[in-house]
């Protein structure tokens, strides 16, 4: 059984049966186990974490709460600190990068917003 975060029993409960689903509590971090969806790591299988993910997004299941995205989703909100350009043009490309990046991730997440108030 999926351990889910710190939440009351009840929520977690309620979080088992609308994301975990089936999915089995393999990940082991500490002491409780977890699913794909919601082992808080980063390592996890991300091939099965994206079909789950577009499988999901496909039948338009949104219901992700609590879900721990791996590290290319959580890639795009980080300032990662990049080597120095060694040309002008490439310094620019850098900055609009940094720029753009976070840009698609509040897109996206305002896309799923609109989605939910429909």
């Amino acid at each position: 059984m999926c351990n889910v975060g710190n939440y009351p029993d009840e929520v977690k409960q309620h979080i088992r049966q609308d994301v975990c689903r089936n999915l089995v509590a393999g990940y082991e971090v500490g002491d409780a186990a977890n699913c794909l969806l919601h082992a808080p790591t980063i390592d996890k299988n991300k091939d099965e974490f994206d079909r789950i993910f577009k499988e999901r997004i496909s039948r338009n299941d949104y219901n992700f709460q609590a879900v721990v995205f791996p590290a290319r989703i959580a890639a795009t909100l980080q300032n990662v600190d990049y080597r120095k350009p060694t040309t002008k043009k490439g310094e620019i490309a850098i900055i609009l990068e940094k720029i753009f990046a976070p840009l698609q991730a509040a897109l996206l997440a305002l896309a799923i917003r609109r989605k939910f108030m429909r």
